[in-house]
Parts: structure tokens; sequence; C-alpha cells
């Protein structure tokens, strides 16, 4: 339940940092600008998979499992 938490944590604080930097409230880091990346092809970003469940499927199978 923690490693959920932890999880849905990171995604929530990334996302909002991610549509900050998109809108140009904050500088986009080069960890937003490969998060950004990841999204737009389909793939898990790498700051959300070092804190999440093993998994190679890409982004649409990976959160419907999650």
């Amino acid at each position: 339940m923690h490693r959920y938490n932890n999880l849905l944590s990171e995604i929530t604080a990334s996302l909002s940092m991610l549509h900050d930097a998109i809108i140009g409230k904050i500088n986009m880091s080069n960890e937003l600008d490969q998060m950004h990346t990841d999204l737009n092809l389909n793939r898990v970003p790498g700051n959300w998979a070092k804190v999440s469940f093993p998994s190679l499927k890409p982004l649409a199978s990976w959160m419907h499992d999650l």
C-alpha cells in the first residue's frame, strides 16, 4: 500500500510540475523534458518507473494495471 501511495504521489507531483513547465510558470528541466517525451511516446516516464512496480508494458496498459 505504501508503494502505491508513493507512486501516486510521484505521479501527481510530477504531472503538476510538467503542467507548470508547459504553461511557462517554471523552467523545463531535463527530467521534465524527458518525462514529456516519454508521455508523448506512450512510455512510462523514468521517474515513475523508479518508484513503480516492475512492468514492460507501454504507458496505456501500465495505467490500466495501476
